[in-house]
């Protein structure tokens, strides 16, 4: 799995050297997408996950990505453009990580704040 987190720090990286930050998360995320590609690696953006309470569909849960391995999910993928990471944005990949079944997840944040030199990158474990 820490091959696949430290692949994630990088492709992070590698967005925030050449877009720095102020961008929308939409294009953060196209960029990831074209990086996942570039490498050959296999990802689902956006992903519809149904979410269902005492059996009853409830609505859905929708990560920016999932990387596969496989054909297996191997991590989820939250990306954000704020000004930091909160327990919030940490709560919400947790949730999507235990409805895909999936036990490592990472928020990349490409944060609003002038200050700093990298993406701000939390992994996240079941």
């Amino acid at each position: 799995m820490r091959h696949w987190i430290q692949l994630i720090q990088e492709i992070a990286q590698d967005i925030f050297q050449e877009l720095g930050s102020g961008f929308s998360e939409a294009i953060y995320q196209k960029a990831f997408e074209v990086a996942l590609r570039e490498r050959q690696i296999d990802y689902e953006e956006q992903r519809k996950v149904p979410i269902f309470f005492h059996g009853y569909f409830v609505g859905e849960a929708i990560p920016d990505l999932i990387v596969r391995d496989n054909g297996q999910a191997v991590v989820v993928v939250e990306l954000k453009a704020v000004q930091n990471i909160g327990d919030k944005e940490v709560k919400q990949v947790k949730k999507y990580m235990e409805a895909l079944k999936i036990p490592v997840g990472v928020v990349v944040n490409f944060s609003t704040s002038t200050a700093g030199d990298r993406p701000q990158i939390i992994e996240v474990n079941l």
